[in-house]
């Protein structure tokens, strides 16, 4: 007995021993995540107001008491009731205004269906000291099923970053009026612009129809015509500036026939190469595929910038247009466009000059060439938008080449042939006209508070035999579309008093209702960015922009005016 005694004895020992051992390095380790926990939040305090942990399932919290001096002493301890002890503090801390937002956003009950796959939910308030405050919870710990079971909750003092915000916003605003103020003025300019730029070249297109071949007025109003158009192509390129700066420049693909693009660039440039004593020659690959599908008032637009500045800094010598192939696969192909000159050339130091906005080289040398040095900025632009760049090689004094690669979709694979016997012989004006149809049956209302605008209006249409009536504001043009059915409305935008808009919402509202169903086409010389989205959402069935294309003016009205009404001319 006494030997199984000691034998006990000595387990106990043992046991106590061992358990002791435990408690003991149990407690070191306490200590030491103790005072991990401490440097760690010592660290967060700087930042934070408030930083516990919470678990949400058990509805605890852990508190650590901190003892700045001896980090040793520092206690974690555990409490229960965390959702009640978060609620009374976070109340002596409010302002009472924010009350029922803050204590919806401490309901741990709705957390995880907030929280949704997120880690971290905030929200912005104010202290009852009036400072502004962002309290969060972030997700610390999940249960093996994936359940949201810990949070951390923190407060942090944000009223420098709000003031810092408040001023980034207030930046931002100003410069957001500053862009509406430039779109405001753009869309006025090219109104008050184009709007005398209409009345000219259209009266000036009516001498150009009826002046006599022999007559000396013709060479007068084609040099009329001429400056005109080159004011036209000034204003044009600081709006096409304004749209791509916008970002409203799109690119609409169509299908099209590549010698009409290139019979229209021949006729745009030769007279102009010719009126410096210039050589214009055509290098075009006559298998080139003919119907092409892409945006071809771009590339039109692309190439006239081109051969209009290799006239323009040309002073002898010729100017060379060139298209040639790569077929990229059965649908698609690679056209090489270039344009070369024997101009004055560009220095190495003037490279990162050519592309830039508003900028123009040598400004002394060439400052009798006019332009508004955007031509090269737009055309890189508009390239890029297509996928492709312009590259340019140059010898000062010598000349340069200016040249790209587009791929566009191949309709079908027939060539172009011979460009120089396909090539449509230029005639004047006054021979060039031909009507496009007749309509004498038709009834047409015009409404433009600029009389000689309605003058040039008719006579474009003359030829076609169309009845017009015209108006000179909102309500005359109201007085006229309650007693009479229209086919077809064209109604100016910017006019005093009521404006083209009002108008047209009151045309709709009549009471006679006889041309709710007229097809309406806004008549304007607002041509900026975003018109044409403004004009549609306001009900407009299409617009045509001053000055007045009278090719696009007749097809239009072709489009809209009945069909059994229009008898078409070939």
């Amino acid at each position: 007995m006494p030997v199984l005694n000691i034998a006990v004895l000595v387990l106990a020992l043992v046991a106590i021993i061992g358990v002791s051992y435990v408690v003991i390095k149990h407690g070191k380790r306490k200590d030491q995540v103790s005072r991990q926990l401490y440097h760690q939040l010592s660290a967060t305090t700087k930042l934070y107001v408030f930083v516990q942990e919470f678990d949400i399932i058990n509805d605890t919290y852990i508190d650590i008491e901190m003892d700045e001096e001896n980090a040793v002493g520092t206690k974690v301890t555990e409490h229960s009731g965390a959702q009640a002890a978060l609620i009374f503090r976070m109340k002596e801390h409010l302002d009472p205004s924010w009350e029922n937002q803050v204590m919806d956003f401490l309901d741990f009950s709705t957390l995880p269906d907030r929280l949704g796959d997120r880690n971290a939910i905030t929200m912005e308030f104010q202290n009852s000291e009036g400072i502004w405050c962002r309290c969060r919870f972030i997700v610390s710990q999940h249960t093996p099923l994936g359940q949201i079971s810990r949070v951390l909750w923190l407060v942090e003092e944000i009223e420098e970053e709000r003031k810092e915000r408040e001023a980034l916003r207030d930046i931002s605003d100003r410069a957001m009026a500053a862009s509406e103020a430039k779109s405001a003025f753009l869309s006025n300019m090219s109104h008050e612009i184009r709007t005398p730029i209409n009345a000219m070249l259209g009266m000036n297109e009516m001498i150009l129809r009826e002046c006599s071949k022999d007559s000396p007025i013709l060479s007068y109003a084609e040099n009329i015509d001429a400056a005109g158009h080159t004011l036209l192509a000034l204003v044009n390129d600081i709006l096409d500036f304004s749209k791509i700066e916008a970002g409203k420049m799109e690119i609409i693909s169509a299908e099209y026939d590549l010698s009409a693009v290139i019979n229209d660039l021949v006729h745009m440039i030769s007279y102009r190469a010719e009126g410096k004593g210039l050589e214009f020659s055509l290098e075009i690959d006559p298998e080139t595929p003919k119907h092409l599908r892409g945006d071809d008032i771009r590339l039109k637009q692309i190439i006239t910038n081109l051969l209009t500045n290799a006239v323009k800094y040309t002073a002898e010598g010729s100017v060379v247009f060139s298209i040639d192939f790569e077929k990229k696969d059965e649908n698609h192909v690679l056209l090489n466009v270039a344009v070369k000159d024997t101009g004055s050339g560009i220095k190495k130091e003037d490279m990162d000059k050519l592309f830039s906005k508003f900028d123009r080289i040598g400004e002394v040398k060439n400052r009798h060439i006019e332009g508004t040095g955007l031509g090269l900025s737009i055309t890189t632009r508009l390239l890029s938008m297509m996928g492709s760049k312009l590259e340019v090689g140059s010898i000062y004094g010598v000349g340069s080449r200016f040249y790209f690669t587009l791929e566009q979709e191949v309709m079908d694979w027939a060539p172009l042939g011979n460009m120089d016997e396909v090539l449509v012989a230029p005639t004047s004006a006054g021979h060039q006209y031909h009507q496009q149809f007749t309509a004498p049956e038709a009834e047409l209302l015009v409404v433009d508070d600029t009389p000689m605008n309605l003058v040039v209006f008719k006579n474009l249409l003359k030829k076609t035999m169309v009845k017009i009536d015209t108006a000179e504001s909102g309500n005359e043009a109201l007085a006229l579309t309650e007693k009479k059915k229209y086919d077809l409305i064209f109604l100016d935008h910017m006019m005093p008093g009521k404006n083209g808009i009002e108008t047209l919402h009151e045309i709709k509202e009549q009471k006679s209702a006889i041309n709710v169903e007229t097809p309406v086409i806004c008549f304007t010389a607002n041509a900026v960015s975003g018109a044409w989205e403004l004009y549609k959402n306001e009900g407009f069935d299409d617009y045509l922009t001053k000055p007045i294309d009278f090719i696009k003016l007749e097809q239009m009205a072709m489009k809209y005016l009945p069909p059994e009404k229009v008898t078409p001319i070939k």
